[in-house]
């Protein structure tokens, strides 16, 4: 199982909760261990993003992301977020940020910029996290 298909995945369920479309090939792929994570990181997702609105809403609006340092601004609020260690929540928390920062890309008139995003939040996991993550259990714990 990969972090890209997780992180398609709700990425493609962020959108749809907001009735908007998923700008690249929508192929979803389910196996029984990939069914029993996707929907626990769906429930997490939101209730951070409904726990945690007011410091969610000001991550999200630190990111201009039609600027050329998208990237940047992204990496350095993630950064942020795991400035102080690893923890799950945290995780989740980079899931949520990370939809709801495709939301604003395709709202914005901008949905090409989804697989970018989708992309800088995949390569954070697998480098930066995966170390953690793999010590922690995997995506199971």
């Amino acid at each position: 199982m990969t972090a890209r298909r997780l992180v398609t995945d709700y990425v493609i369920y962020r959108l749809e909760r907001e009735h908007l479309d998923f700008p690249g090939p929508n192929t979803k792929q389910y196996n029984n261990e990939y069914d029993k994570l996707r929907e626990p990181i769906r429930a997490l997702c939101k209730e951070f993003e409904e726990r945690y609105i007011a410091a969610f809403e000001n991550m999200v609006d630190q990111i201009h992301i039609a600027d050329d340092n998208a990237k940047d601004s992204f990496t350095s609020v993630i950064n942020e977020l795991f400035s102080d260690g690893v923890r799950w929540g945290r995780i989740v928390g980079l899931f949520a940020f990370t939809g709801a920062i495709c939301v604003q890309c395709v709202q914005k008139e901008m949905p090409y910029k989804v697989e970018q995003v989708i992309d800088w939040t995949t390569t954070y996991l697998e480098t930066e996290l995966k170390p953690w993550m793999d010590e922690n259990e995997g995506w199971v714990s």
